[in-house]
């Protein structure tokens, strides 16, 4: 008889938390920048989050964006990148996960650019110890980590405001790399939703069409001509030709050129091997530590660039050890040199073209002044031969 009362708290508790169905809301929208952390934090491995876009319209539905530099439409993230967008749906961070109180997270998980699709985002709720993902909800993809929603499927229970945090990853090696928006140990974005759970009125009978009045002749307008709007990305070329050189500290330098007709080119160089090597990575065990190896597509390096239109720039690009150690061990890699850039208006283009990259070979030191140093020295002998002779034939005239 004792636990009749805590059943009876339990059973008010789960109504009160029970999820509400939304039938109208107040829409509403907000940008969440993150600081550009650059190419060189995390070794410019995991995908740069510039910005979290969000919006709520007026039917419940409700649009997650988390921007990446280098991936602006949906498929377009490299094999080993992850998107996670942790969302606190109640506002109470004792009902989720112990970092932010998330009670749901949307997965984007890259499959290979630009060959294979990513996955679809899957949603996942939290269950108290983990988050599951066993009913393999997924959800349309907005963008290259971004996806579409509604109040009700996240199980809103009433107007609050959501905690939305978003953690980008990229595995490589047997190491994550990470990049988090906002950054680690700050509270997440804050986004608030209104909604309404009475149901809208009946939608009365539609009367019937008129028929259409009479044809009439009236004069064809004339066209107002339209101001010309930038709509053609840029096409970016390689103007780097051969097998291109990687110096002793593994910087290779490619060159290109923005096209005249653009005000200026933004973008990001990348470069990956073309087939699949065999790396090692440390892997922890119990006992002892042992390396696992795999054959991959390895990413060389990346590095961002401005270019004025017209111009053209060198782009350099740096190898880490690992990578420098694996083109000394080949001598020559076939590498795929993808430029992903937009212009001034905002378009954006990728483009891709196979390349070579080869170990710069050794510089000889030169011993200067040797050569001249000898050609004195058989100079002085000759010369001093040359006076002996004459020496000798003045004795034998002077003897006669």
């Amino acid at each position: 008889m004792a636990l009749a009362p805590l059943v009876l708290m339990a059973f008010f508790l789960v109504v009160a938390h029970a999820q509400a169905t939304c039938y109208s809301s107040t829409p509403g929208s907000a940008s969440f920048s993150d600081s550009y952390d650059g190419d060189w934090d995390d070794y410019g491995y995991a995908p740069e989050i510039l910005r979290v876009d969000v919006t709520n319209d007026s039917s419940c539905g409700t649009n997650i964006n988390p921007v990446i530099e280098d991936a602006p439409s949906p498929g377009s993230l490299y094999e080993g990148d992850s998107v996670q967008t942790y969302i606190n749906t109640d506002g109470n961070l004792a009902t989720g996960d112990p970092y932010d109180g998330a009670d749901k997270v949307v997965i984007v998980l890259g499959k290979g650019y630009p060959n294979d699709p990513d996955d679809p985002p899957m949603l996942g709720r939290w269950t108290g110890s983990e988050f599951n993902f066993d009913d393999l909800t997924s959800l349309p993809s907005v963008g290259g980590g971004g996806f579409s929603t509604n109040l009700d499927q996240l199980g809103v229970p009433g107007p609050t405001a959501l905690g939305i945090s978003v953690v980008s990853s990229y595995e490589i090696y047997g190491r994550d790399y990470y990049d988090f928006a906002p950054e680690a140990g700050e509270p997440p974005f804050s986004f608030p939703v209104s909604f309404s759970t009475t149901p809208p009125p009946p939608i009365p009978p539609t009367p019937p069409t008129p028929p259409p009045p009479p044809p009439t002749s009236t004069p064809t307008p004339t066209p107002t001509p339209t101001v010309g709007v930038d709509t053609i990305a840029p096409r970016m070329k390689i103007k780097s030709k051969g097998a291109m050189s990687v110096g002793r500290k593994g910087v290779v330098s490619i060159r290109l050129s923005c096209p005249a007709s653009e005000i200026r080119c933004i973008g990001k160089l990348t470069l990956k091997t073309r087939s699949k090597y065999r790396v090692s990575s440390s892997v922890v065990n119990t006992s002892r530590k042992r390396k696992r190896t795999r054959k991959i597509k390895v990413k060389l390096g990346s590095k961002s660039f401005k270019i004025a239109g017209g111009k053209s720039a060198t782009v350099k690009v740096r190898l880490s050890k690992k990578n420098r150690r694996l083109l000394k061990k080949h001598k020559k890699i076939r590498v795929k040199a993808t430029i992903r850039v937009r212009d001034a208006a905002g378009n954006s283009r990728t483009t891709t073209k196979n390349i070579t990259l080869k170990v710069a070979k050794k510089r000889r030191s030169k011993k200067k002044g040797k050569k001249n140093k000898r050609a004195v020295s058989a100079s002085a002998i000759r010369a001093y031969e040359a006076a002996e002779e004459a020496l000798r034939a003045a004795q034998r005239a002077q003897s006669r």
